[in-house]
């Protein structure tokens, strides 16, 4: 636990605004539920010290304004990614009818999660409740609620009348600041002057302190720093929304990626944008700024707006001559010629995902080349809504019937791949799209996406030789945090079964709202747990769930493939029964656990109780029980594993420390 102390505690203290902030604090936070907002678990006066206090997570890692202070300014995509994921934490709190009133980069806490950078909103106490939901108002006599330098106009000058659109002026000063590596009015000490300068002018242009920024980005951050709340990005969904195509398709930062802008970075200068009057100018410069706009691929598909970027390429939502909406993958146009290990990515995920034939992998429709503009694409089927990753991060863990449906759906896309030979190799949440076929009522149909890094081998051998490889020099094929250990000594040589493992690494994200891997620091630490420690119990992380459940998941992440399930299709078996009270996946369905039935305790699988008897020496929670007798010591197949593994730690820490220009995504 972390601790808030109020310093004075006086009576004279516990009567002014301090005090009714503090309480505040503790009253807005602990009402609010998300993982992008620091969690409180309560508070009070201890009589005996004579202190008030708040007892919070702890988190461990920096705060956004000490990590610009220590690298400057930060790659456009990474500065993208920490806001909105913040942004995530102010939808929960504004659908809630709260108003943080005081959003600056201080506030969002970097917290370090297994080489994860997970943003946390900090600091309600000046937090304003809708009159809607409670009249009260905090005043302070004398005093600004909030910090000017990164304050809407509106409130500098009167606090008590803002709405949502003040928190959207103060993350776009934050994301400023994050791109530039100085707020733009950070150099003004009076206090008089800087209200006069926000009332009175427009920001400063943000492509004068950042040229490298281009214009797409540059015109949504001025168009949700208008002084005109009328004229403003109307909400932080909004300015999340348009914020997608620069972050690469992803929010997912690592460890790795918090470094400042490169020398040769900075000396780049994008085309200008032209500072917007309104949101919707501004939104029509964000797709205007792309070149790529308007352009008819091999006469069929007209690129109408972006849909997501990466390292690779980028993802356009298109129309054909018959007016059917597509998703087309375009490789960039500097990879072409220069990289054919992209070129033959691209071809690989086209050729691996036409050979399935099922409703619950994404459809390919075609891979070309547009020989007037010399890119290779992909048109694939035009999906709506999100990912499995976007929804555990915005709602936790999910009730559990609803998961056993969604992977029983995504089982069969997964399965169809496996009977034709041809093993995924990055299963993970952010690759199962939930795709909406209407309402929150209307059913989703589970998609399997991204065959990127797919590996073929021969259908008519379960262990099959491979026929194709396509291999990342330095890099690491698939996601870390969910690779099984075979794939974490050798990419090359795994078969379905590493799928298997992949795919139970995220139910059991799903079921629990946390990773299974948590507390490693550095890459290495992480392939070497993958590859030598064991995987903590399923119902330590969510101890309402049954063992059953617990049972089925760690039975698929066995660290021996021979003693896990043999195939997605015998996982599915067993799971189908325990997704009966949920026929049809809905989003109604997909809902967040409440907290009364987060506090139930389900009877301990015994594995589980195994793992946490008292005195009892570590057991193997995935392994069933050995026969009593001799029994080899542990440290020589540990000592042998890091040994393995050794080679692959460098390619991890290159995996992780890759930059955001180089990271590929496949979002439709």
């Amino acid at each position: 636990l972390a601790v808030k102390v109020l310093i004075d505690s006086s009576v004279q203290a516990l009567n002014s605004g301090a005090w009714a902030r503090f309480v505040r604090e503790a009253q807005v936070s602990s009402s609010l539920s998300s993982p992008h907002i620091v969690q409180v678990y309560g508070g009070g006066l201890d009589p005996e010290a004579g202190t008030a206090y708040l007892a919070m997570e702890f988190l461990e890692g920096e705060d956004l304004d000490t990590l610009i202070g220590r690298v400057g300014p930060l790659h456009p995509q990474v500065a993208v990614r920490l806001v909105r994921q913040a942004a995530r934490g102010l939808m929960v709190a504004h659908e809630a009818g709260i108003v943080h009133r005081d959003i600056k980069p201080s506030n969002l806490f970097l917290r370090r999660q297994t080489g994860e950078i997970v943003v946390k909103v900090c600091d309600f106490g000046i937090a304003k409740v809708h009159p809607t939901v409670d009249q009260q108002q905090l005043t302070g006599t004398g005093h600004v609620l909030g910090s000017p330098v990164y304050m809407a106009p509106e409130q500098l000058l009167s606090s008590k009348g803002v709405d949502g659109r003040a928190d959207v002026w103060s993350l776009a000063m934050t994301l400023y600041h994050a791109l530039a590596g100085q707020a733009p009015l950070g150099e003004m000490t009076g206090f008089t002057e800087l209200v006069l300068a926000l009332t009175t002018q427009p920001v400063r242009p943000l492509q004068e302190a950042a040229p490298w920024v281009s214009a797409g980005l540059a015109a949504v951050v001025h168009g949700a720093l208008l002084r005109d709340p009328e004229a403003r990005c109307p909400s932080v969904a909004e300015l999340w929304k348009a914020l997608a195509p620069h972050g690469g398709g992803d929010d997912e930062v690592t460890a790795g990626m918090l470094v400042g802008m490169a020398e040769e970075q900075r000396r780049s200068v994008a085309p200008s944008s032209i500072a917007p009057a309104s949101w919707y100018e501004a939104k029509a410069q964000n797709h205007e700024a792309d070149p790529m706009l308007g352009r008819v691929l091999v006469g069929k598909y007209t690129l109408r707006r972006p849909l997501g970027e990466g390292g690779m390429g980028a993802v356009y939502e298109a129309t054909t001559p018959g007016g059917e909406a597509v998703a087309c993958k375009v490789l960039r146009p500097d990879l072409v010629g220069s990289s054919p290990d992209a070129m033959r990515r691209l071809v690989r995920e086209a050729r691996t995902a036409m050979k399935i034939d099922d409703r619950h992998v994404v459809r390919t429709i075609e891979v070309d080349t547009d020989m007037t503009l010399g890119m290779p694409f992909i048109a694939m089927e035009l999906l709506s809504g999100l990912d499995l990753s976007a929804l555990l991060a915005a709602a936790g863990p999910l009730a559990p019937a609803a998961v056993c449906r969604l992977f029983v759906d995504a089982g069969a896309g997964l399965g169809a791949a496996h009977r034709l030979g041809i093993v995924h190799r990055d299963i993970k949440p952010a690759n199962l799209f939930l795709h909406q076929t209407g309402g929150a009522g209307d059913p989703i149909v589970v998609k399997v996406c991204d065959f990127g890094i797919a590996k073929q081998t021969d259908p008519a051998d379960a262990y099959g030789k491979t026929s194709t490889e396509l291999t990342r020099t330095g890099g690491m094929l698939g996601s870390p945090l969910y690779m099984s250990p075979e794939q974490a000594k050798n990419a090359k040589g795994v078969d379905h079964r590493s799928d298997v493992w992949s795919f139970c690494m995220a139910m059991y994200e799903a079921f629990s709202g946390q990773k299974a891997w948590r507390g490693f620091n550095s890459p290495g630490e992480l392939v070497l747990a993958i590859c030598t420690q064991d995987i903590p119990p399923l119902q330590d992380a969510a101890p309402w769930l049954p063992a059953t459940i617990a049972d089925a998941v760690h039975r698929g992440l066995r660290r021996d493939p021979a003693e896990r399930y043999q195939s997605v299709d015998e996982l599915m078996a067993t799971l189908a029964p325990l997704a009966a009270s949920c026929p049809v996946l809905t989003l109604d369905a997909l809902r967040s656990l409440s907290e009364a039935q987060r506090l139930v305790i389900a009877e301990r699988s015994p594995r589980s109780r195994r793992s946490i008897s008292p005195g009892a020496t570590s057991v193997d929670s995935t392994r069933d029980v050995e026969p009593s007798g001799a029994r080899p010591s542990p440290l020589a197949p540990r000592l042998l594993a890091a040994v393995a593994v050794a080679a692959t730690v460098a390619a991890a820490t290159a995996w992780v420390l890759r930059s955001p220009a180089s990271t590929a995504t496949a979002i439709t």
